[in-house]
This record gives structure tokens, sequence and C-alpha cells, in this order.
């Protein structure tokens, strides 16, 4: 029996992202989506027929930064198509977008409320934002798990700057950083 997805020395394996949205619909009686939707697990709300919670999870290999840095940093969406197309519909290309790196994280955060809004019970869909989640599960290469809740609203006054290398865009709240984001073309 295979354990998990991500294959370690030895032919050791530790619970890969799959795992861990099974475990979350399984712990909360909910439904893991099993696809690239808004939410990948969806909790039934007790009190309304058809109502559900949306929770994001996301899984990073970063817990001994989390230790040194006091920080949790995630990536809100690895949807580079759709990233892409919006980015380039303000003008932002392969070629500029390290020029723009406020209007690239302005942009692509609103991309994603864009994302949330569409299924919000608000505008006709299923889910109840307000009790709707990132739920991150940080991990070692040692086998130590811990897991963090956060809201869907990001911070306000967020700097987004692209580091000398520009590999990915660093979205900082004044007390550090935490988001982290990749900017390669392809994806979703």
């Amino acid at each position: 029996m295979e354990l998990g997805k991500l294959v370690q020395g030895g032919g050791h394996t530790l619970p890969g992202w799959r795992d861990f949205e099974r475990s979350v619909a399984l712990t909360f009686n909910g439904i893991a989506q099993e696809s690239k939707s808004i939410f990948d697990v969806l909790i039934p709300d007790p009190n309304r027929i058809g109502v559900h919670y949306g929770i994001s999870c996301k899984m990073r290999g970063t817990l001994n930064d989390i230790r040194r840095t006091g920080r949790v940093t995630i990536e809100l969406s690895n949807s580079a198509g759709k990233f892409w197309q919006a980015l380039n519909a303000q003008q932002i290309t392969q070629d500029n977008y390290k020029q723009h790196a406020e209007q690239v994280g302005n942009t692509l955060v609103a991309l994603i409320q864009s994302w949330h809004q569409a299924v919000s019970i608000t505008n006709g869909g299923s889910i109840d934002l307000s009790k709707s989640y990132y739920l991150v599960l940080s991990w070692s290469r040692r086998g130590e798990y811990q897991l963090h809740l956060f809201p869907l609203e990001l911070p306000p006054d967020v700097t987004w700057t692209f580091p000398p290398d520009g590999a990915r865009l660093i979205g900082n709240d004044g007390k550090g950083n935490f988001l982290n984001g990749t900017a390669n073309r392809g994806g979703n």
C-alpha cells in the first residue's frame, strides 16, 4: 500500500497534497473536490441545505523556514496560465513583469478574489465565504507537520516585490514576507 505521494530516500514516502485534501474532507465530513476547483474541500453547512464552507488546502515543505523566520508563507494559487491571461490584459508580459511588482500583486489578488466571489452565496453560488479559509499544512522532511488556518482576506497595505532573481513574487505586510509565488508560464 502506498502511504503518500512525496517520495523520500530509502523508499519512504510522506503524504502528498491529495492525501492532505482527502484527510481534511474526511475529518470535517466534507467533500474533496479532486479537481482544480476554487476550493479543494467543501464542508456542508449543517444549518443550510446546499451551502458549503470552502477550504483551500495548501501544502508546503517550509516548516524549517517557519521555525527560522516565525512566518508562514503561502502560495494562494498556482494557476499560472490564468494569471498570465489577467496580467497580459494589463499589458504586463514575460518581458516587463519585474518592473511592475505592485500591479502584478494587486492584479493576481483581485483575480483570486473574483474566483471566490464567483462561487459565493452572495452571487448565486453555494460557498459561504465568511466561514471559508486557507488551511496550510507545513511539513519538514523529518516527517513533522504543522497546520495553519488563514482567512481568505489578505491584510491591507501589502508591498509587492520581485527579488533580484525575479523568479517569484513576494508579498510583505510590513512584518515580513507572507506570500510567495513563482513567475513561470504554464498551468491552468
